[in-house]
């Protein structure tokens, strides 16, 4: 009895002592992260990376990484996944210490745009070379948002199967298969972040 005990009490703290932070990254990243900021998930740490700087003043993460230059002039990515890989590789030690830590690290993200498709990945080179466990969960648009967003979604995807430790993606496509044609496309978007959502609670 005195052993089941022990190791019961060894058992509570090494959950305890897990770190686990969640990573929202470009502004539907943030926003996801920003779902899981509850009670649901008050043991995990929340950090947000965006080049949009309202997106991050909203945020409710505690650490908040702005990703902008001179040059942007407070336009963002403007779509372009490289200029967003450009500027995540300039902040690459600051992004690299809000990984600092962890034994586990999610990184949330929405591809097809400039700062999602072009960031995820060298967060997830940073935090693999922290030596914590990488998961990524992330979107792809829908087909209505064109071929150029579908294609950079893809390439990032791709990336970031070679780096993170595991990559679970949610096409937004297939979320058509649980809606009616009433359903608009706010209501649209946000079952698609519940259902990734969804998958982080599970793990």
């Amino acid at each position: 009895m005195k052993t089941e005990i022990e190791n019961s009490a060894t058992a509570t703290e090494t959950s305890k002592s897990r770190v686990i932070k969640i990573i929202g990254v470009g502004g539907a990243g943030v926003a996801l992260a920003d779902a899981m900021n509850c009670e649901e998930f008050s043991g995990a740490q929340f950090a947000a990376i965006d080049t949009d700087a309202q997106s991050l003043a909203v945020s409710t993460a505690t650490v908040k990484i702005h990703l902008e230059t001179k040059l942007l002039r407070g336009l963002g990515t403007g779509g372009d996944p490289e200029r967003g890989r450009a500027l995540a590789e300039q902040q690459f030690p600051t992004i690299q210490s809000a990984c600092e830590g962890a034994n586990v690290i999610f990184i949330v993200a929405g591809l097809g745009g400039g700062a999602g498709s072009g960031i995820s990945s060298v967060v997830a080179r940073a935090a693999k070379e922290t030596g914590a466990l990488v998961l990524a969960f992330v979107t792809l648009p829908f087909a209505c948002e064109g071929n150029r967003r579908a294609e950079q979604a893809q390439q990032s995807l791709e990336q970031l199967k070679t780096i993170a430790d595991g990559v679970i993606c949610m096409p937004c496509q297939k979320t058509f298969k649980l809606i009616d044609e009433n359903t608009s496309v706010l209501e649209t978007f946000r079952i698609t972040g519940s259902l990734l959502i969804e998958g982080v609670r599970g793990i």
